[in-house]
């Protein structure tokens, strides 16, 4: 039960970002500032560019749907009382992760 726990407060962390909406490279159709200069330098066509954002459109709804089933079956699993407990855990990180967001913004103004 133990591991249960730890493999699950690593996995739905992960699986959070990466569904969040929040996220400023959620918007992006190649995943993000990194893959579009990949998209740039390689001097994709735009056959191309569409080929490649479908495939990370796909790649993206795999995921949600991996990520969503995850949590489903890792609820099932738990107690009422765990399940009230990781959220508690979730809403904490997601609170932290807002404070450390506040604090890169607040740099970025004073530079």
């Amino acid at each position: 039960m133990k591991n249960l726990l730890i493999a699950t407060c690593i996995m739905l962390p992960l699986a959070a970002f990466a569904g969040d909406k929040k996220n400023p490279h959620s918007d992006s159709p190649f995943g993000g500032p990194r893959m579009e200069k990949v998209v740039e330098a390689l001097e994709l066509t735009d056959s191309q560019k569409n080929q490649v954002e479908q495939v990370f459109k796909t790649h993206r709804e795999k995921m949600q749907s991996l990520r969503e089933e995850t949590e489903n079956n890792v609820n099932a699993i738990l107690t009422a009382d765990q399940r009230q407990k990781l959220d508690k855990m979730k809403e904490k990180r997601h609170d932290k992760r807002d404070e450390r967001k506040e604090k890169r913004q607040e740099k970025r103004k004073e530079k």
